[in-house]
């Protein structure tokens, strides 16, 4: 009985041992590294703006607004015609705010004074009319959380036309005259 049990030891003993030599084996077993190299991930936003609608610079000069009534018609009736274009690779919906408080010498208030924008190309939104003031309190420093919405997105590479207009309140100003100057308005597109 005795060889019996040797025998059966020495056999648990041998398989034991092939186990753990094909485990070992398996266990070093590896591929050589291989890679894929050279990845690029690319992504911008980007706005051109133009008044002429053929050249889209960053920047253009503005409009003058000569004839504006207190308590009348945003003027001009038909408004001024600019355009803006996502440059990007997303849509973007369209933000606007002045970076600086404009030079008011005769005191017009400029929370009764208004920008109103209108996309007239037939995208969506309605006319939105924003203060002056506003707009000034809103630039922040420019980032992505300045500037208040105009209610509509322009999709990728495509141009936008808009109208803009100036609106006063019938007591915004008393007086025979004033003048607002230095409006440096912005437009910032944020991702929609």
């Amino acid at each position: 009985m005795k060889k019996k049990t040797g025998l059966m030891g020495s056999v648990i003993t041998l398989l034991t041992l092939a186990t753990i030599a094909t485990g070992a084996t398996f266990a070093s077993l590896q591929s050589t590294s291989i890679a894929l190299t050279g990845n690029q991930i690319n992504t911008s936003a980007g706005l051109a703006i133009s008044t002429n609608g053929t050249s889209f610079p960053q920047t253009v000069s503005g409009f003058n607004f000569t004839g504006v009534v207190p308590g009348g018609s945003a003027f001009p009736a038909g408004g001024n015609t600019f355009y803006i274009k996502n440059t990007g690779y997303a849509n973007l919906a369209i933000k606007a705010a002045l970076s600086v408080t404009p030079t008011n010498p005769n005191g017009v208030n400029l929370s009764k004074t208004y920008l109103v924008f209108t996309r007239t190309d037939g995208g969506a939104g309605s006319p939105v009319k924003i203060s002056i003031q506003d707009l000034v309190s809103s630039y922040v420093g420019g980032g992505s959380g300045a500037g208040l919405g105009l209610n509509t997105t322009i999709n990728t590479s495509t141009t936008a036309q808009f109208s803009l207009q100036v609106q006063m309140d019938s007591d915004a100003f008393s007086g025979s005259n004033a003048s607002i100057t230095g409006l440096d308005l912005w437009f910032i597109g944020v991702g929609a």
